[in-house]
């Protein structure tokens, strides 16, 4: 017999030397290590995912955008935050009396004028996450769970997540347009622009957000 036949026919002469009933016991084993290998890979990716966006109070999910809070009462805190004044009629002002149907109207009409402003209307699936803190300490802390530092921003985005994070104590209507701008344009374009143009654009929306948009056809 060829040297190199045998070599490869050896291993399985010397498999046939274990009990049936062990080498069953190693198989069995051996897809069970395999299995929890292969789901190592992706726990911590779960755990990354919730961890900084989990939330032990009310979700909500209105047309374009997911709603998560660590507290009830910050439903009706963020609902009176946003006010949209003077909007120039953008926004109806017969709004439901109900808080929850409410806020979830106003969540949309500032998403859908962001898409308008930017011209940037196709529908985003997954929605973006709206993660709602209920002061600026839990704000900070997952701030700090997130970028393990500390920070003293109000709001912020973040692509891999698909959720901007705010606090119920201290935001308005423009703040949130320009965190959703980021979230509309990261998810819009094929290729992610550059950060500062991302900022550039995220700022236009903020700076313009109660203005008339003017539609725009170059054919006319």
């Amino acid at each position: 017999m060829p040297a190199i036949l045998a070599q490869r026919i050896s291993p399985v002469k010397r498999n046939r030397s274990i009990p049936v009933r062990q080498r069953t016991w190693f198989g069995a084993l051996a897809r069970i290590v395999a299995l929890t290998g292969v789901m190592a890979l992706f726990v911590p990716l779960w755990a990354v995912a919730a961890g900084p966006q989990a939330a032990t109070g009310p979700q909500l999910e209105s047309n374009f955008v997911r709603l998560a809070f660590s507290n009830p009462d910050d439903i009706a805190r963020l609902d009176k935050k946003i006010d949209f004044g003077n909007s120039g009629g953008w926004f109806a002002s017969s709004t439901p009396a109900a808080v929850e149907e409410r806020l979830m109207r106003k969540i949309d009409a500032i998403y859908d004028k962001v898409q308008r402003i930017l011209d940037m209307r196709k529908p985003m699936q997954p929605k973006v996450l709206l993660r709602v803190a209920h002061d600026d300490d839990e704000l900070a802390a997952i701030f700090m769970q997130i970028f393990k530092r500390k920070g003293s921003a109000r709001a912020w985005y973040i692509y891999e997540y698909n959720t901007v994070y705010i606090n119920a104590s201290d935001v308005n209507e423009g703040m949130i347009a320009h965190e959703f701008a980021h979230s509309i344009v990261d998810h819009y374009l094929s290729v992610r622009p550059p950060r500062a143009s991302a900022e550039i654009l995220a700022t236009y929306v903020d700076k313009y957000l109660f203005d008339d948009v003017k539609s725009r056809n170059d054919f006319q």
